[in-house]
């Protein structure tokens, strides 16, 4: 009898999931199924920016590019942002943009030390950390923020809660404190999981569940969150 394959449960929204594991080898994909069940969902909110005086923009999230995008008419100025795709996109959205960082904890004192004009404004999500703007004007660097996108939490579907009480061996990818803070709150207990983490933060946001394999990313990327699922893909069909 031949036996099911492991499982790559994956729980981002579906468009960046989908961006995620092609960047897996095909010879790596063919050996798994993956299942998608998002468990954060992005809402754009209708939102007024106040132009005054605005010097420049602060984008930490793709999904901040794409809501100011989609509620906005604001005119372009300088853009400032965490992390490469989020710096691309917003180029590709018209705006001058400039990569300062793959984190909160780059960015800030590399905006700092460029000391851009201000005032700025940080364009987030309702959930953050960082302190990003808090940060900035206390270093001298006038900076408001706006909420421009909610993030909903979601259940587990039941294709993949099926998968977390079958015994088949299962890898999922969590990449924010939150989505794991959720998942240990829908996930069954299962000896068969194996958790790749993004961050410390992230695999310290599951808790106290003893029974989870959790591998963290040496850094915090998307490339070394892929290198590390092919190698927990690689030692599960060992």
């Amino acid at each position: 009898m031949t036996e099911p394959k492991p499982v790559l449960l994956m729980t981002r929204p579906v468009e960046v999931a989908i961006e995620f594991i092609e960047t897996l080898p095909q010879e790596h994909l063919t050996q798994v199924k993956v299942i998608f069940s998002p468990l954060m969902e992005i809402k754009f909110r209708t939102v007024s920016v106040n132009r005054h005086n605005l010097q420049g923009v602060i984008f930490t999230s793709r999904n901040g590019v794409k809501a100011i995008g989609a509620s906005s008419n604001l005119s372009k100025v300088p853009a400032y942002c965490v992390g490469k795709k989020t710096t691309e996109l917003a180029q590709k959205n018209g705006w001058k943009s400039t990569f300062l960082g793959l984190n909160a904890e780059e960015f800030i004192p590399n905006l700092i030390k460029k000391k851009p004009s201000t005032p700025l404004i940080h364009f987030r999500g309702q959930f953050t950390r960082g302190k990003i703007a808090e940060h900035l004007t206390n270093q001298g660097l006038a900076t408001t923020e706006q909420i421009i996108y909610d993030q909903i939490v979601c259940s587990l579907t039941t294709d993949a809660q099926d998968a977390l009480i079958s015994g088949t061996p299962i890898i999922t990818p969590l990449f924010s404190p939150r989505t794991a803070m959720q998942f240990a709150k829908e996930c069954t207990a299962s000896s068969t999981l194996t958790i790749a983490a993004l961050s410390i933060a992230v695999a310290d946001a599951l808790g106290q569940k003893t029974n989870y394999n959790v591998h963290i990313a040496p850094t915090p990327n998307a490339k070394s969150m892929g290198l590390l699922v092919q190698s927990l893909i690689t030692s599960t069909l060992s």
